[in-house]
């Protein structure tokens, strides 16, 4: 249980950084 907790967190963080990264490529190109 706590395992799959973690799993989740990394997951979860590893795609909001995925997500901030590809809104400041798009920033970049659009400004």
């Amino acid at each position: 249980m706590q395992a799959g907790r973690i799993k989740r967190v990394i997951v979860t963080s590893s795609l909001t950084w995925d997500r901030n990264l590809h809104l400041k490529k798009l920033t970049f190109l659009l400004g």
